[in-house]
């Protein structure tokens, strides 16, 4: 049955929890954007957020799960170190960005006529800059 471990499992790891968080993210994402309709500029903003930072999450968590799982020693535990950064420093920078993002979110809403100008070219590309 060990075959059905997947290789991202380290021993006395997490990283299994960072996956399912970082997967059930999107659909909850989903989910509130469906349910209350907020501006879709703010939801798409945080789409990519996400997408970003689970992209470097679990990309530095497999690879430093790998890598545990094939060497010993120190270098083991320095591998282990990089799963636990990896869980931790992209997920406070997705809470961190999402909060600044709700916190100046009436300040960063753009109208039409901030956008567009007859011929549907940007004229205010500062506005559309996070």
């Amino acid at each position: 049955m060990d075959f059905l471990i997947p290789v991202f499992f380290v021993e006395n790891s997490d990283a299994w929890l960072a996956y399912s968080i970082y997967y059930a993210l999107f659909p909850a994402l989903a989910f509130y954007d469906a349910k209350y309709k907020p501006d879709f500029r703010f939801t798409d903003k945080v789409y990519v957020l996400l997408s970003f930072t689970s992209k470097m999450a679990l990309l530095w968590i497999t690879v430093g799960a790998i890598m545990a799982n094939v060497t010993d020693g120190d270098t083991e535990e320095g591998w282990i170190a990089v799963v636990r950064t990896a869980e931790i420093v992209p997920a406070v920078a997705l809470v961190a960005s999402v909060a600044y993002l709700y916190m100046n979110k009436d300040t960063q809403d753009i109208t039409n006529a901030d956008v567009k100008d007859n011929k549907g070219t940007a004229r205010n590309m500062n506005s559309l800059i996070f």
